[in-house]
C-alpha cells in the first residue's frame, strides 16, 4: 500500500483527490494540509511514501528543496498547472521527483503515484522530452561549471557585456595576454570557435543571462 500526503491550498481540490482514491486498494491518503506551515515536522511524523504538493504554494521552492534533503526516501510529486518548460523546469530545479497536471484524471493519478513509488516516470512523451532536455542541460552546466575556473567565469561575464580584451584586463586587473588565454580556454572547454557561439552556448546552459 502506497501512503500519500496531499498539500494544496484548496480543500475542495484535496477532497477531489481523496474521492478519486477512495476505493483504491493500492493507495491510501495518510494526511493533508492547505499550507506549508510546520509541514516539515508534520511529514517527519507521517513519513508518507509519496507527497503530492502544489507548485502554487508560497515558499514552495525552499520547502521542496528542504524536504528532498531531510526526507530523501519520500518521493515528491509536483502538481503543476501545465506541462510547459517553465513548470517542468521548476520540478527539476527544486529536486521534485516527478510532475503531474493538476487536472489529471483518476487513472493518470494512480498510474503516476504507483510509477513514482516504483522509481519510474509516467510523463506524457512531449513532457518527458522536455524534462530529459532540462536534465541534460543541467548536467552539462554542472560539469562545465566545475571545469571552468572562477576567473574564466568572470571573463565570460565580461564577454557577455561586450567588453573587449583590453577592457576586461583593466576591469579584472590582469594582463591582456591573460585575458586572451582565458578566452581561448573558454572556447576549448565549451567546444566553440567564435564569440557568438560561445555566448549562445553559455546562455543555453545558464552560465550567463
Amino acid at each position: 500500500m502506497v501512503h500519500i500526503f496531499i498539500i494544496h491550498h484548496l480543500l475542495t481540490y484535496i477532497g477531489g483527490i481523496k474521492a478519486m482514491l477512495y476505493k483504491s486498494t493500492a493507495i491510501t491518503v495518510a494526511g493533508e494540509a492547505t499550507s506549508l506551515e510546520n509541514i516539515i515536522e508534520l511529514l517527519k511524523n507521517k513519513t508518507p511514501h509519496v507527497l503530492l504538493i502544489s507548485e502554487r504554494l508560497t515558499g514552495i521552492a525552499e520547502t521542496v528543496i528542504a524536504l528532498g534533503n531531510l526526507l530523501p526516501a519520500m518521493k515528491i510529486l509536483l502538481l503543476v498547472e501545465a506541462y510547459t518548460q517553465e513548470h517542468l523546469h521548476k520540478m527539476v530545479e527544486w529536486g521534485a521527483h516527478h510532475a503531474i497536471h493538476e487536472a489529471a484524471n483518476k487513472k493518470e493519478l494512480i498510474q503516476n503515484i504507483i510509477a513514482l513509488h516504483n522509481d519510474s516516470e509516467h510523463l506524457p512523451p512531449d513532457a518527458q522530452k522536455i524534462v530529459n532536455d532540462i536534465r541534460r542541460k543541467r548536467l552539462e552546466f554542472d560539469l562545465l561549471k566545475n571545469k571552468l575556473t572562477p576567473k574564466e567565469l568572470e571573463v565570460l561575464q565580461c564577454i557577455a557585456k561586450a567588453m573587449s580584451s583590453k577592457q576586461i584586463a583593466v576591469h579584472l586587473s590582469i594582463s591582456e595576454n591573460t585575458v586572451k588565454t582565458h578566452r581561448k580556454d573558454l572556447h576549448d572547454k565549451l567546444g566553440v570557435h567564435d564569440v557568438i557561439s560561445l555566448l549562445n552556448k553559455a546562455r543555453s546552459l545558464g552560465l550567463i543571462k
